[in-house]
């Protein structure tokens, strides 16, 4: 399933294509240091093998970057620093807890094993304390909490009863 890149009026939700991205992306983080929209790319027709790509945000075209292997990534975030992390999308032999992405490379390296991630987990950085959150999905509940950057540590916040596919703060983009 490929997909599309819209912009969104927050005023109306008046949805606006700017193109097609080419690939089945399942996770988005935008850099603000460079200015640069990455996606993590899924392959529905059987387990998510991940590459990550930057978006063109005139046209909406996808470029590929390279394989996020061996921990492929359902979902991304970009830090203030402009660092780009990321949250497995299940549970494959070495990819579970939080993951550091090189973007020149698309290679993604396990920072700390932090709990038991399953299909809808979701990453973000917030904003004004640059703190990486994650809704973290594990059987039929999904925790909320953070991850600690250096050790890669969960902690959890609060545990609710439904499935996250995606997070994000919202801040001007300037």
């Amino acid at each position: 399933y490929d997909s599309d890149l819209y912009t969104v009026d927050p005023e109306t939700a008046e949805m606006t294509s700017i193109g097609p991205i080419g690939f089945p992306v399942i996770g988005l983080a935008y850099d603000r240091t460079t200015r640069t929209m990455y996606g993590a790319v899924g392959n529905y027709s059987g387990p998510i093998y991940g590459v990550l790509i930057s978006i063109d945000l005139e046209t909406g075209a996808g470029t590929v970057i390279g394989d996020m292997s061996p921990g492929e990534c359902c979902d991304i975030t970009c830090d203030a620093s402009g660092q780009l992390w990321g949250v497995p999308a299940g549970v494959a032999a070495g990819a579970n807890g939080l993951r550091r992405i090189d973007k020149t490379t698309g290679e993604s390296v396990l920072v700390g094993s932090g709990g038991t991630i399953g299909q809808g987990s979701a990453i973000a950085c917030h904003p004004d304390t640059d703190q990486l959150w994650c809704f973290m999905r594990n059987g039929g509940t999904t925790n909320f909490g953070t991850f600690d950057k250096v050790t890669g540590a969960y902690t959890i916040v609060g545990t609710e009863n439904f499935r996250s596919h995606a997070s994000s703060f919202d801040k001007d983009r300037k």
